[in-house]
């Protein structure tokens, strides 16, 4: 039970620095969390290209 002490460690602190928490992505095989990460990064390069 480690892991879960450590995980809800990680997300409420996240929560605190503005990020939050979207329950749809847990337990997702990493792939298709490491594309939904890609997609985020693109999408802020694009906003922040100047």
């Amino acid at each position: 039970m480690a892991g879960d002490k450590f995980e809800q460690a990680v997300i409420q602190k996240l929560g605190n620095k503005g990020w939050e928490y979207l329950s749809n992505y847990s337990g997702l095989k990493v792939d298709r969390l490491h594309n939904h990460w890609r997609d985020i990064l693109n999408q802020n390069k694009t906003l922040y290209d100047v």
